[in-house]
């Protein structure tokens, strides 16, 4: 069965706090985005007692928030700076009254859930995982902030989802180093990679695009070693 993580629940609370300060009505992609973006700098310490958690489960916030951070600084991304910016962004539509109330999440924001949830299937979620979704979840005002700091959608996407699959503790673990390889291979051969994840009957359907010199080829598969496979086929053939 699929748990939230400690840390997701962290950023949960985060993101129901974003939003309410927002004047939301309910807890939307880009207050889940928020809450990532807070949640990194905050001082576990500092709040440990808010939390109701132990020194033991502390570090394991820690552990998994430091996945978070990572993917933010390998793309470059200033949070404080990119927080500042979606929330002057948001405001602009809001009604200027904070909310007291708890706040549910938007039927897009469960859905992130549901695609993060599927894609650990019995594991945990932690926030990796949600903003490895988030990252390919197209949100108007995050899309702005990125624009606005020349920054790569991109880059996070594929940051956040290489940890996210090494993250995921399933038997098959030459699932993420074939993942890797190939996605190395790839860039070595200067074929640009799209991919996209729904669900489907409760499980991950895997679209990849690959591009090159205007050619594409596009492979649909349930699992990733499937796609994979395939991929270096188009790869190789075209080398």
């Amino acid at each position: 069965m699929t748990r939230h993580s400690d840390s997701l629940l962290l950023v949960w609370k985060v993101s129901d706090f974003e939003a309410r300060n927002l004047s939301a009505s309910l807890i939307e992609p880009q207050h889940l985005f928020l809450g990532l973006l807070k949640s990194v700098d905050l001082n576990l310490r500092v709040i440990s007692d808010l939390l109701e958690i132990d020194s033991q489960k502390l570090a394991e916030v820690a552990r998994d928030l430091a996945d978070v951070r990572t993917t933010f600084e390998k793309c470059q991304i200033d949070t404080t700076r990119v927080r500042r910016k979606l929330r002057q962004i948001e405001s602009e539509h809001s009604h200027k009254e904070i909310s007291n109330k708890k706040l549910r999440r938007s039927s897009e924001s469960r859905e992130i859930f549901r695609i993060a949830e599927a894609l650990v299937r019995d594991g945990r979620v932690k926030p990796i995982h949600l903003l490895s979704i988030i990252s390919e979840t197209r949100i108007p005002s995050v899309l702005n902030v990125f624009n606005y700091y020349q920054k790569s959608v991109s880059a996070l996407r594929n940051e956040s989802t290489f940890i996210a699959l090494a993250e995921i503790n399933c038997s098959n673990k030459n699932q993420n180093a074939n993942f890797y390889e190939i996605i190395n291979l790839l860039i070595a051969c200067a074929w640009t990679i799209e991919w996209s994840r729904s669900v489907v009957q409760g499980n991950i359907r895997w679209c990849f695009k690959i591009t090159k010199n205007g050619i594409s080829h596009i492979v649909n598969a349930d699992y990733i070693e499937d796609a994979m496979i395939e991929l270096s086929k188009h790869v190789v053939a075209n080398i």
